[in-house]
């Protein structure tokens, strides 16, 4: 395990935007001030259907990895590094999502593209931890160094999971077989349930569904579980929260487009004078008029989820309905990040399962996993990430 401190994210500022509103696209949620009701297990079943009735074959699966791999715990300026994040968050997903899909009968395949810090033993730390998880799955992977182009977390961010998507192209390409569903994911995505992919469309792209539980200001980035036991509503987040960005599903020739032109779009916005009236990209306008976000300058609404809902709407995804939430995939429930893994809200396979939408208001408490098993794997994971 190893610490260092990343360069502070240089400031930009943005020009207000023009928030465009929608509402109920087909069965999913798209993004906007007043969600509807999300879709239930049965509505996802007669999308499935129609899927096989339209004769739409999905028989491959790429995982794309982005970021920085072996996130412990820490804020975006100070991160610590270990085997044990990359091992863990591996087998969570290998389970979680490529075993289910190989089941079904998916061709699987795992890229990867990643900042890693300068130091010559943690960058074969973590290059050694990232082969020896996801094994013979990893098709190619590429590893770039921290540095002048991650000071600005969009840009670094575009450069990564586009990196991460021209190796799955270029292998593709290679076995003549492109692939028919991609998912982009950062290295640190920790999934608790199996992913329901079976009702996924290429056209469409899809995320994480954004829902919010007392318990999650307790932890985030600070690897804490002391919300142990604190009860709350889940409900889903308003639309000024921004895109959930933890992972991305949709067709690769989609994902190819809506990141590489994030991508072209952030470079040529650096090459620019940064001056207010040069400046293109757009944020929400409720993160504009928050009046904390107003006192600490844009810079706040530069992150991710902000950047990705203005980006998004720019491209017309959501005006055209191909932007959705996947409601079987609720942070805290189906999935977190690996820092706060400990942490999961007590919701029964009754519950799950219910024709009811589950962010909803509902009363649900955070609870501690059984953590002697777990430590016991971190601890075996680490001794074989060192050797």
């Amino acid at each position: 395990m190893a610490r260092f401190r990343a360069e502070a994210p240089r400031p930009l500022n943005a020009p207000i935007p023009h928030v465009v509103s929608l509402g109920h696209v087909g069965n999913f949620t798209s993004f906007f001030s007043a969600h509807p009701p999300l879709p239930t297990a049965t509505e996802l079943a007669h999308t499935a259907e129609r899927l096989r009735e339209k004769n739409v074959q999905i028989k491959s699966l790429a995982l794309c990895l982005w970021g920085i791999p072996g996130t412990m715990q820490g804020a975006s300026r100070e991160l610590e590094l270990g085997a044990v994040s990359v091992f863990q968050s591996a087998h969570s997903v290998i389970h979680g999502v490529l075993v289910p899909a190989e089941a079904a009968g998916w061709r699987t395949a795992v890229f990867a593209h990643s900042w890693l810090p300068p130091t010559p033993k943690i960058r074969q730390l973590l290059k050694h931890a990232l082969r020896q998880a996801y094994g013979e799955r990893l098709k190619a992977s590429r590893h770039d160094d921290l540095g002048r182009l991650t000071d600005e977390r969009i840009t670094s961010f575009a450069l990564s999971i586009a990196g991460s998507l021209e190796l799955a192209r270029a292998f593709a390409v290679t076995a003549g077989a492109p692939f028919d569903l991609i998912c982009a994911a950062r290295y640190d995505w920790y999934v608790h349930r199996p992913l329901d992919l079976t009702a996924v469309l290429p056209t469409y792209l899809t995320t994480a569904t954004w829902c919010t539980h007392p318990a999650h200001a307790g932890s985030y980035g600070r690897g804490r579980v002391d919300e142990v036991d604190r009860c709350g509503a889940l409900r889903v987040v308003p639309s000024s929260f921004g895109v959930s960005d933890y992972f991305f599903l949709g067709g690769q020739v989609l994902l190819e487009w809506v990141f590489g032109s994030l991508l072209l779009h952030r470079l040529h916005r650096l090459s620019r004078d940064t001056s207010r009236a040069s400046l293109q990209l757009t944020y929400p306008q409720p993160c504009l008029d928050n009046p904390k976000n107003r006192r600490e300058g844009m810079d706040r609404c530069q992150k991710l989820h902000y950047v990705l809902e203005a980006h998004f709407e720019a491209l017309g995804l959501k005006q055209r309905g191909l932007l959705r939430s996947h409601p079987q995939a609720v942070e805290r429930v189906h999935f977190t990040l690996f820092r706060d893994r400990m942490v999961v809200l007590d919701v029964g396979d009754r519950l799950l399962n219910a024709t009811g939408p589950l962010c909803n208001g509902r009363q649900l408490c955070a609870l501690r996993q059984p953590s002697a098993a777990l430590r016991a794997a971190e601890a075996a994971w680490e001794q074989l990430g060192s050797n």
